[in-house]
């Protein structure tokens, strides 16, 4: 025969392990559902921040090409306005 007693211990135990499943576990398996969506959300920006930066290292390759460039020409300008203002003092000192 059945004992309403040892009935109303299973029927509690079981209670009590749904109750603790619902209360603890169920929460905790929203913030890690939370967590990945987190995650996942902060690798999105790292791929996104990784290719920026390599675009970025690419732009400043291109300037520092067009900054040389312009290195060379300010160089050529210089040696010229040398040049011209040694040619203009002869000059001066021609007509002296």
């Amino acid at each position: 025969m059945i004992d309403i007693m040892q009935v109303g211990a299973i029927a509690g135990a079981i209670l009590t392990i749904l109750g603790l499943a619902k209360f603890v576990v169920a929460p905790f398996q929203s913030s890690i559902k939370k967590n990945n969506s987190t995650m996942e959300s902060l690798q999105e920006m790292i791929r996104t921040l990784a290719f920026d930066l390599k675009d970025s290292q690419r732009d400043r390759v291109d300037i520092h090409k067009i900054l040389d460039k312009h290195e060379d020409r300010i160089g050529k300008v210089e040696d010229n306005t040398i040049i011209n203002s040694e040619r203009i003092t002869t000059l001066f000192n021609r007509g002296k």
